[in-house]
């Protein structure tokens, strides 16, 4: 009789464990996502790369990125150091556009250019332009830990898989959400069963109605550099953004 008393009672802690333990992390992830979405974006912002713990020249940018009919458009404007001004990396979809600030020509790059290096930071092409799209659209989610700590923080742990048919850059990401406010604190990019870099967000402030964090670090795992992201201003459904920015030929206009 204690014996089966026993095991009742540890069935129903093991049932109400797995019950109150249930976590749908395919919606935690798309609140995450909420909080960087945005059918339109501009920003200013500086950009530091380090290389063997040594910051480089840092970089000043504008940015402006729209979302409409399923496709995403984002600009990318170099305003210093001098060496850079000019420049500016147009993305549309798959397709990529160039413009040297010190020559004025404009380049179009294959669509596979989207993994290689923006302007010589640790961000890739793909990095700096989906920022809006969310990842819960391009990948599947498993949860691998509900409860694990991330500098003191418990967050949520899980496992993305790219989907055969989404636009991810990446075959696997390894995330980690807050539990109190679910954001995102890290994300781990996975090829080859190996993590190539690391993108940490911290400085969250309120702007409007939302959370946003105002410091990225995106650091590189082959090679000894990391690069700093610091939001100056945003705005976001800004009336800045408009559909005529995201062509060549505002591209030849800009100095």
């Amino acid at each position: 009789m204690l014996k089966r008393k026993i095991l009742y009672i540890s069935l129903f802690i093991c049932i109400n464990f797995y019950l109150f333990s249930e976590v749908d992390i395919e919606a935690v992830v798309k609140r995450a996502d909420a909080l960087l979405e945005s059918v339109s974006t501009y920003s200013t912002s500086e950009m530091t790369v380090y290389k063997a713990g040594v910051p480089q020249p840092t970089m000043e940018m504008e940015d402006y990125s729209l979302i409409e009919d399923g496709t995403t458009y984002s600009l990318s404007i170099y305003r210093a150091p001098a060496k850079m001004k000019g420049t500016a990396y147009l993305i549309i979809g798959n397709d990529i556009w160039v413009k040297f600030g010190n020559t004025g020509r404009i380049r179009k790059l294959s669509s596979s250019a989207k993994k290689n290096s923006a302007g010589g930071t640790d961000f890739s092409y793909n990095d700096m332009s989906n920022n809006n799209t969310g990842l819960s659209k391009q990948y599947s989610i498993t949860l691998l830990d509900e409860k694990i700590s991330v500098d003191g923080t418990d967050c949520y742990k899980a496992e993305l898989v790219k989907r055969p048919d989404s636009d991810g850059a990446y075959e696997k990401l390894i995330i980690y959400i807050t539990r109190d406010k679910e954001h995102y604190v890290k994300i781990e990019y996975v090829e080859d069963n190996a993590i190539i870099k690391t993108l940490t967000f911290t400085d969250w402030k309120t702007t409007g109605e939302r959370s946003y964090p105002f410091i990225i670090k995106m650091e590189s795992h082959t090679k000894d550099s990391y690069t700093e992201y610091k939001i100056l201003s945003i705005e976001f459904e800004s009336p800045r953004v408009k559909k005529n920015l995201f062509t060549q030929t505002y591209l030849k206009q800009i100095k």
